[in-house]
């Protein structure tokens, strides 16, 4: 929403007035979007504050012989008070992940407040390093854990190598409660700012889903003639009555009539 009108292009665009930005941040050559041609912004700023895959990615998973297509896009919203502001979204893809050729990682963080981008980007770094962390690097952080009543989940007869392969829905709940405190500990400002995170394992034909916050993971199931969405994800915000308390959920399912995500 906005009150103020601008011209397209010129000496008084966004455009011109905004030092260069780094070529990560700029449209991939070959990849066109329907733009706006009304409104504050020219089809040039809108290309500069999209952050994008150079289309669609293919990872193919060879023991279950399925490959997983995936893209992603970002844009930085428009501010008329802060025209510079930061986009505090971060996003991570990782195949190969944690050395298995069948897992491949996809998160979204959502930052907010003034350290927000500080907050997604550290959460992004933490949590997909955490949830394959070894049950022994855990029992390290005993001390630690029982100073802050941190509720962590390792399985008393499991193997101490195994967690993560074998308990992908308890590390991903370690490697979030464990982000959060150290976030805490860290010298990034979180007193009012924060990020929802939004994770997606996928192994094989099967999808482990975790989330803190509101931002979703919605899968497109086909149904007769008909996609349809589904939520993968429950929000978690201040008007559950059961966030008084941080709620890590988490869960599986299978992907064999899986669409897309």
């Amino acid at each position: 929403m906005g009150c103020c009108s601008s011209t397209q292009g010129g000496a008084n665009s966004e455009a011109a007035k905004r030092p260069p930005l780094d070529r990560a941040t700029q449209l991939p050559a070959g990849l066109s979007f329907h733009l706006p041609t009304t409104g504050p912004l020219s089809p040039q700023d809108f290309r500069q504050r999209l952050v994008c895959s150079a289309g669609t990615q293919e990872v193919h998973l060879p023991t279950s012989d399925f490959t997983l297509k995936f893209a992603y896009v970002s844009f930085r919203g428009y501010y008329p008070e802060a025209l510079y502001k930061p986009s505090q979204d971060t996003a991570c893809t990782i195949s190969n992940f944690a050395g298995d050729p069948e897992q491949v990682f996809l998160g979204v963080f959502d930052g907010h407040g003034t350290s927000g981008t500080e907050c997604s980007l550290f959460a992004k770094e933490q949590v997909r390093k955490r949830s394959c962390a070894l049950p022994a690097a855990l029992q390290g952080l005993t001390q630690l854990i029982n100073d802050h009543n941190l509720v962590l989940q390792v399985p008393a007869a499991m193997q101490k190598d195994l967690l993560f392969k074998s308990y992908p829905e308890k590390s991903f709940h370690n490697a979030m409660v464990l982000a959060n405190h150290e976030l805490h500990e860290s010298p990034v400002d979180d007193m009012q700012s924060g990020t929802t995170a939004v994770n997606i394992l996928v192994r094989g034909t099967g999808l482990y889903v975790a989330n803190v916050g509101d931002s979703r993971a919605v899968l497109a199931e086909r149904q007769g003639s008909k996609n349809v969405a589904i939520n993968l994800t429950v929000d978690q915000t201040a008007f559950r009555y059961d966030n008084h308390i941080v709620v890590v959920t988490s869960r599986y399912i299978s992907i064999e009539h899986w669409i897309s995500i």
